[in-house]
């Protein structure tokens, strides 16, 4: 995980999974600063208040977080670090709460996307309502305050402990191997890869044109590198021309990114927003390993 003096921001309170993630990749005595929002955050690293900030960039059961991949689209920020945390989430309510009294369920709207197949079970009272906080950590906060039976919400293990809060189901997300990819985040401002490097992002701008993504992809494959990851997306307000942002396994410094970067520069614009090492991902519990 790449680091930085200075201020890093997460987005979420004490025992989200943005500061478990934290607690557990940064260096003891970091200096952590809550956000209550994405916009919040990335508005922080933007304007320097923070020096960075760790965003979650994608889970393995809900994939991409849309208001991390507009960040990155916006070319502002530069990737240092990635990371990668087991998500186990809990249901939880205040004493006396019985899953047949269920009538609200609070969370983030990320984390109720993983745990659809309890959330639409005969587990919970027909017509039960799912309310959306920004935070997993907050919802559990606001359970604890209300100190209603009827009212529960779905956060980490942490979370209950924090807010004396009673597990009424645990591990209610719909996969066991449940992981989320964290990124760590600088304001873009000239920063410089560094040897030990084995991972680049970024953001190429092309047409919309016959073979456009074919010959994207045709320098990092002529270069024998893996590209570890790809998102297409359409350009706001153009007549459906495409971004494209590619991730592969070759740092800033290595000869092979900067003949890739070349080579797409001849298409199209072509933006550096990420040198860093990369993260072995946790192998499943089931045996396998994850590719």
């Amino acid at each position: 995980m790449g680091t930085a003096a200075g201020a890093v921001g997460i987005q979420g309170g004490e025992a989200s999974y943005h500061h478990i993630f934290a607690m557990n990749h940064l260096p003891q005595g970091s200096d952590i600063r809550f956000c209550r929002t994405f916009p919040e955050l990335f508005q922080g690293v933007s304007s320097g208040r923070l020096r960075s900030g760790i965003a979650a960039e994608g889970n393995n059961r809900k994939d991409g977080i849309p208001e991390t991949h507009q960040a990155l689209r916006t070319g502002d920020f530069f990737i240092v670090g990635e990371g990668y945390e087991r998500i186990d989430h809990q249901l939880m309510g205040v004493r006396g709460s019985k899953l047949g009294g269920v009538r609200e369920v609070h969370t983030q709207d990320h984390a109720r996307e993983q745990c659809g197949k309890f959330l639409h079970s005969d587990r919970l009272p027909a017509g039960t309502t799912q309310i959306n906080q920004d935070d997993t950590a907050l919802s559990a906060q606001l359970v604890a305050e209300w100190a209603d039976p009827s009212k529960v919400a779905i956060a980490s293990p942490a979370a209950a402990d924090l807010y004396g809060l009673e597990i009424l189901a645990a591990n209610v997300q719909d996969d066991a191997d449940n992981m989320t990819r964290f990124l760590h985040l600088e304001h873009r401002n000239g920063q410089q890869p560094a040897e030990t490097d084995d991972k680049s992002t970024i953001l190429v701008d092309l047409k919309d044109r016959p073979g456009a993504l074919y010959h994207a992809l045709a320098p990092i494959y002529e270069e024998g590198v893996n590209l570890t990851g790809l998102r297409t997306y359409y350009k706001p307000n153009t007549g459906f021309d495409y971004e494209f942002l590619m991730e592969f396994g070759a740092g800033g410094l290595d000869p092979r990114t900067e003949r890739i970067v070349k080579a797409l520069g001849g298409m199209g614009q072509v933006i550096n927003i990420g040198s860093y090492k990369s993260v072995p991902i946790p192998e499943l519990t089931n045996g396998g390993a994850s590719s």
